[in-house]
């Protein structure tokens, strides 16, 4: 996918698969539910296998940083930096700073002449953060906190962070998903899967056999969205996994600890997601860092006091 895709063509194509999508279940009514689901497990197999295979397990956390750019209208509305943190299979930590542009430098009080440069500067200000300990959500604002259980949504948007999550759970077998037929998008076929969990559409390459999108729905206070994201840009991202712990003493007497040993490991992550509300497309995220199995403090997925 091209980075520079405009937003009206974006919406012309999200308007096309879901008029091909609903064309696509009467083709796939002329198989069997058995036939169905069977042929979605094998779909499955094979991105969990694209993906990383067995590497997929290994995978104990993540850590990621991405600049996000906000859109409304067809226009942008500004960029944020976001930190997220997670531990599978439902730990999560996400805080959003929107960034700000300020002009600095300039000319003496006296009118003398100028004493700097004037140049713009950017900085962040925290705009919220919300997370999950594995059994609570919770959300944090400059105005309050509010929490509630942890659910099936909360799943999927762990899942849905580069899509490592649902393919982890289609290699341990935990993830069921029925074959819902095919659709042209962008001049080539995708593969579309139906996932019982609240109706979740997920759309592969049958190529790559890696999950390109995915199609669900958003709960907010203003009611219920169809929302759709899109992953491209995919790289290869290793690790170590395995291996013993081992420390080091640094400076001021600092204990270090790091995994020698081990094997390398491998999984393949989308840099670029697009996202989109109701066919309209809202943000854009790319991936600036991301750590596979680093350490990570548990206390930070609590809730905030």
């Amino acid at each position: 996918m091209n980075r520079s895709i405009s937003g009206f063509f974006w919406g012309a194509c999200i308007s096309l698969l879901v008029v091909l999508t609903v064309r696509t279940l009467f083709g796939a009514g002329r198989e069997t539910e058995q036939e169905a689901q069977q042929r979605g497990a094998t779909i499955l197999a094979a991105a969990a296998e694209a993906a990383g295979g067995g590497a997929l397990a290994k995978v104990e956390s993540l850590e990621l940083n991405t600049r996000r750019e906000a859109h409304f209208a067809g226009h942008s509305r500004g960029q944020s930096d976001v930190d997220l943190r997670l531990i599978y299979p439902l730990q999560m930590r996400l805080e959003v700073k929107v960034m700000e542009t300020q002009t600095v430098g300039g000319y003496a009080s006296s009118g003398s002449g100028p004493i700097t440069s004037i140049r713009p500067t950017e900085h962040s200000v925290f705009a919220y953060a919300e997370g999950s300990d594995g059994n609570i959500w919770w959300r944090k604002t400059p105005q309050n906190i509010e929490e509630r259980p942890a659910d099936n949504g909360m799943q999927l948007r762990v899942d849905l962070v580069g899509a490592l999550g649902l393919y982890r759970r289609a290699a341990e077998g935990k993830l069921q998903a029925k074959f819902s037929g095919e659709l042209q998008f962008q001049g080539r076929p995708v593969q579309v899967l139906v996932i019982s969990e609240g109706g979740t559409r997920l759309y592969l390459d049958p190529q790559t056999h890696l999950l390109v999108g995915a199609a669900y729905p958003v709960t907010t206070g203003e009611g219920i969205f169809d929302a759709f994201r899109w992953w491209a840009d995919f790289m290869k991202v290793s690790f170590q996994s395995g291996g013993q712990e081992q420390s080091i003493w640094w400076s001021q007497y600092r204990r270090v600890k790091f995994k020698s040993g081990g094997k390398e490991e491998a999984v393949q992550f989308p840099y670029l997601w697009t996202s989109h509300l109701d066919g309209t497309r809202f943000l854009e995220e790319k991936v600036v860092s991301l750590k596979v199995n680093g350490k990570q403090n548990p206390k930070i997925f609590a809730r905030p006091k």
